[in-house]
């Protein structure tokens, strides 16, 4: 008897992505406008520039931290495992027996707020670290560590 399909997956960086894409896109429809109508005359022309490079540069930093994260999923199938990291950019794949997972680490930390955060880390046997689900909430990322623990059983 074959089990079935194991599929984990965190999608957490497309909130990043899309929320970089909206950024970027607005950022350009208001360079538009002060292009077009020669500032925003509020203050003088130099004062107006460094504010609207100053979005961009914020803009552009926000945007290479955010497309630098990826999408992961895990994939426990007939007793193999494989790993997909997905960017906007490229995909990278890592494929293995599903016995050489080693028990999957729960790492602490804080948000931006101070709050506890919690991150759930594989290592693949090459050594690279995912992480396969994080969040706030301690027992919701340990209740997916065990899901993924019972599927290897």
């Amino acid at each position: 008897m074959t089990k079935k399909q194991f599929i984990l997956r965190n999608n957490i960086a497309i909130v990043g992505w899309i929320f970089c894409a909206i950024w970027m896109g607005m950022l350009c429809l208001i360079t538009y406008v002060f292009s077009r109508d020669g500032g925003f005359h509020q203050f003088g022309p130099p004062i107006e520039t460094a504010i609207m490079l100053m979005f961009w540069v914020f803009g552009l930093a926000a945007c290479g931290n955010a497309f630098s994260q990826s999408r992961i999923a895990l994939i426990v199938d007939n007793g193999r495992a494989t790993v997909q990291e997905r960017w906007p950019h490229r995909t990278r794949t890592e494929r293995f027996d599903a016995g050489m997972i080693a028990m999957p680490a729960i790492e602490t930390g804080k948000d931006s707020d101070g709050d506890p955060y919690f991150r759930c880390i594989l290592t693949t046997p090459s050594g690279h670290a995912v992480t396969i689900a994080e969040g706030n909430d301690r027992e919701t990322v340990e209740a997916k560590r065990d899901r993924l623990l019972a599927a290897l059983a």
